[in-house]
């Protein structure tokens, strides 16, 4: 299965060489410690074609279990009852399939 889409929020910064040798992949269980959930909202993602999505993000590391909905609204609405309250659109350098992510 495709990588899915990163939300802009947490695109990695650039780095040098050097500094990637000290960069250290977290593990989904110490993302949901340490940082705070980010709602992706997706319309015709790759590895759900035709659907809209919502996943949920642990700062780059994505949960495994995607929500599905019927529409955009819905979606949002979704994110909201998970807690989000502030929604942080899109960016221009976002996959096109990303519609917003909610904190």
């Amino acid at each position: 299965m495709k990588e899915p889409p990163r939300p802009r929020a947490y695109k990695r910064p650039t780095l040098s060489l050097d500094a990637m040798e000290h960069v250290a992949p977290i593990s989904l269980e110490e993302a949901r410690k340490r940082l705070p959930p980010i709602w992706t909202i997706y319309d015709n993602p790759r590895d759900y074609a035709g659907s809209i999505v919502i996943r949920k993000w642990w700062g780059e590391v994505p949960e495994p279990a995607v929500m599905i909905a019927v529409s955009i609204e819905a979606a949002r609405g979704i994110a909201q009852c998970e807690g989000a309250s502030i929604c942080l659109g899109r960016d221009a350098d976002d996959d096109p399939c990303i519609v917003e992510s909610w904190i």
